[in-house]
């Protein structure tokens, strides 16, 4: 699969705060391992467009770009979390918002934010909450 067969059937247009989402994702996308696109498309799951469809999930550029990242490894991705410097780890991923999809997956929103939470708390930065 690949990225741009994601358009414009799952996304809409938008990246959120243009200013500082853009570096951000681009960090993310580096610090997960990922340094071409091409890199991107090998993780995004075959039928990720279908069960996405299914739930009627749309969600910005990248949104669908951490979606896929935390889809593909979920660990990885939230012991990476504190490296992102973001105490609202579920507000950045739309844990709470889509949790369909990750229970698609056998993904444990639950069990992904206590792993980040643990990992934060790890680096000594305990700041983060996790109540809205």
């Amino acid at each position: 699969m690949r990225f741009s067969e994601l358009f414009p059937h799952l996304m809409y247009e938008g990246f959120g705060d243009v200013e500082s989402n853009q570096m951000d994702i681009l960090y993310e996308l580096e610090n997960y391992g990922l340094e071409k696109i091409s890199d991107f498309d090998k993780i995004i799951p075959s039928d990720y467009v279908a069960k996405a469809q299914q739930i009627n999930l749309k969600l910005n550029y990248i949104g669908t770009i951490r979606t896929i990242l935390i889809i593909n490894d979920p660990i990885k991705y939230a012991q990476n979390h504190s490296a992102f410097n973001y105490d609202n780890f579920w507000d950045i991923t739309c844990l709470k918002d889509n949790p369909e999809i990750y229970t698609m997956y056998n993904i444990s929103v639950e069990e992904l934010i206590r792993t980040a939470t643990q990992q934060k708390q790890a680096d000594g930065n305990d700041s983060m909450t996790t109540e809205n």
